[in-house]
């Protein structure tokens, strides 16, 4: 789910490789390089908190809907347990009230006419509420290749990082190799190495295997993450060990060992 809501932030790699050219296919149009170029280039801070307002909807809509399917509403916990405090509530609900206002400014400016996006002093409620921003944020682009591009981009990158991080850390909690520990932990100090380092040599790659302006770009790099390796692998060792010497003793293939647990 992460990986989906990250797909979805696209961002560094469309400005680098791209600019302001589309590429071949439009490819590297993707909503969240929309919002910058109308809210940075143009200065048309109500479009660019629609299409914002318009990504937030469908982010949230990839978050709650595998919850929907997925999760099984357990019986809430009735007796023996008391309540948390009214005080954790009421500071609770003011550190959440706090959070939210960078939302709702956005929400709001969403509707709100041009010209009140800056005025001093700053305006919550619009005087008119502008329901044309969200025409203009649907019309003046081909938005719907912008949203094509991030949702396939993203659900690709997604699949392509469950197949190989799963796989990966199930070899590495299973599958027994010369300097697994030593490999698993070269893997893990790479996550201290900041992303920023890596976008230059990543650009030169990929301009040198010609993939420049293409979706394999977006997508191939992005396919393995460290860090699901790590969360995994500690999933699969949480399963007994003996479970996996078991399944081997009676003839148990690693494949069908990994697709039953």
């Amino acid at each position: 789910m992460t990986s989906l809501i990250g797909a979805f932030k696209i961002f560094d790699e469309v400005y680098i490789m791209y600019g302001q050219k589309p590429g071949p296919l439009q490819s590297g149009l993707t909503i969240v390089y929309y919002i910058f170029d109308k809210f940075y280039r143009h200065w048309e801070f109500t479009t660019a908190s629609a299409a914002a307002f318009l990504l937030f909807l469908v982010i949230l809509f990839f978050t709650f809907a595998p919850v929907s399917v997925f999760v099984r509403k357990e019986e809430v916990m009735r007796k023996g347990k008391k309540m948390v405090t009214v005080l954790s509530y009421v500071i609770l609900a003011a550190g959440l009230l706090w959070v939210s206002l960078p939302f709702v400014w956005m929400v709001l400016t969403a509707f709100k006419p041009a010209k009140e996006v800056l005025s001093m002093p700053p305006k919550w409620i619009p005087s008119v509420w502008q329901w044309e921003n969200f025409k203009m944020a649907l019309q003046q682009v081909p938005y719907a290749r912008y949203f094509f591009n991030s949702v396939f981009t993203a659900v690709m990158v997604t699949v392509g990082e469950v197949f190989t991080t799963v796989l990966a850390a199930y070899a590495f909690a299973y599958i027994p190799f010369r300097f697994k520990n030593a490999l698993f932990l070269v893997l893990v100090a790479t996550m201290m190495v900041p992303g920023e380092i890596l976008m230059i040599p990543n650009y030169i790659t990929l301009s040198n295997w010609g993939w420049i302006d293409s979706y394999k770009a977006l997508i191939i790099p992005w396919c393995a993450s460290i860090f699901s390796i790590f969360l995994l692998k500690q999933q699969f060792e949480s399963i007994p060990i003996s479970y996996y010497k078991s399944a081997k003793i009676n003839g148990c293939s690693e494949l069908r060992f990994y697709l039953l647990f």
